[in-house]
């Protein structure tokens, strides 16, 4: 039998287990075993599953899985809900730090409420086209821990998230990982038209592994990073001071523990 909490944090649940006494020996592929129990409706269901490990350069390390079972650098809801599990736990103090494949975060509990330091963002691309479809599309991508590209769009509610998404998750492009695609309108310097409640946070968003999601990992500060960028023209360090500034913090929903066998 294995233990797990589900946890979830803005509209995304999450499978967690203590893994730091390898509870996992015994499932064969991790990520065979990801899918199985994200599976909704026919199994435990979430967005995605992660494991507390040791770590000896943090208070603990986690690998983060999609539902598909693909393992990935980040997840901004993943990493606050991970924090809240750590802290129940007795694994790590209320202001802690984890170990990711995107470096060390930052993070502070208190009570339902979890801020997250999310790494510096990198490997931006400002205003590039793709082919999707055979229709040239203009993009921009930014790295926020994970992948995301922007698009910016006229309609965000009437945008169709599914199909280009999608297509973008997958183009050549960003092979062999993948990426987030978020979709946005500027509506001025300082405004970002927000999306309807199946996207993420203030725009519109696939994320990788998952498909459209209510709420943003990453996304928030990719796009409002690149849209700051955009709107004034600013050097990139700006946007890398912008997001050193500006925490996450959001509520987690209490988790609930179970055992599968």
């Amino acid at each position: 039998m294995i233990e797990f909490y589900k946890i979830q944090g803005s509209g995304n649940d999450f499978i967690l287990i203590d893994n730091r006494e390898n509870a996992l020996k015994d499932v064969g592929r991790v990520d065979e075993f990801v899918k199985h129990v994200c599976r909704q409706h026919v199994s435990v269901g979430a967005d995605g599953l992660i494991l507390i490990e040791s770590s000896h350069r943090a208070h603990f390390r986690w690998r983060f899985f999609n539902a598909d079972g693909s393992e990935v650098e980040m997840c901004g809801n993943g990493g606050r809900c991970a924090a809240r599990f750590a802290l129940i736990r007795g694994i790590a103090p209320e202001r802690m730090s984890f170990e990711t494949r995107a470096g060390i975060i930052d993070a502070e509990v208190s009570g339902q409420s979890v801020k997250l330091r999310l790494p510096d963002p990198k490997d931006l691309r400002r205003a590039y086209t793709i082919d999707l479809d055979g229709v040239p599309t203009l993009v921009s991508s930014i790295n926020t821990g994970v992948p995301h590209v922007v698009a910016f769009v006229d309609d965000v509610d009437g945008h169709d998230v599914f199909t280009m998404g999608r297509t973008i998750r997958y183009h050549g492009e960003y092979r062999p990982a993948g990426t987030n695609a978020n979709f946005a309108r500027v509506l001025g310097r300082h405004r970002i038209r927000p999306g309807p409640t199946s996207a993420a946070s203030r725009t519109r968003r696939w994320p990788a592994g998952r498909g459209p999601s209510p709420r943003p990992p990453s996304r928030r500060p990719a796009s409002v990073s690149y849209t700051h960028l955009r709107a004034h023209e600013t050097p990139e360090h700006h946007v890398c001071r912008l997001l050193l500034e500006k925490k996450k913090q959001h509520h987690t929903k209490p988790p609930s523990t179970h055992t599968t066998s």
